[in-house]
């Protein structure tokens, strides 16, 4: 997961500590499904024929996850302004960062079979 500080913008007046961490969520959020995408590419045995296919199909289900689950963030926590929906989120955040640890690496092996 990358940060493009030329396509973010900070509304004057509304940067807060809150809005910070809320939005760090979304990145970190984004870092989990892909530590989480990394670890099912290492897990699968793939077949040679049909490797794009494969792959294109664990993208597609991990971006289908990673979008929900953004939105389900910014509903739970109304956008950061629910400080204690945010602390919990915060929480199983960091914790899931932390359970997929060895995913965080940006380099994946996998099995092919012919």
């Amino acid at each position: 997961c990358t940060f493009d500080r030329t396509k973010s913008i900070i509304m004057k007046g509304k940067e807060t500590d809150s809005l910070l961490k809320h939005e760090q969520g979304h990145f970190d959020l984004g870092e989990i499904y892909t530590r989480m995408m990394r670890k099912k590419i290492k897990e699968t045995v793939f077949k040679q024929a049909d490797i794009s296919k494969s792959m294109s199909m664990i993208y597609q289900l991990y971006f289908e996850m990673y979008a929900k689950e953004q939105d389900k963030y910014d509903s739970e926590t109304n956008h950061s302004m629910d400080a204690a929906k945010q602390t919990l989120w915060n929480k199983n955040i960091r914790k899931r960062l932390e359970e997929l640890e060895k995913f965080s690496g940006t380099i994946v092996s996998s099995k092919v079979k012919k």
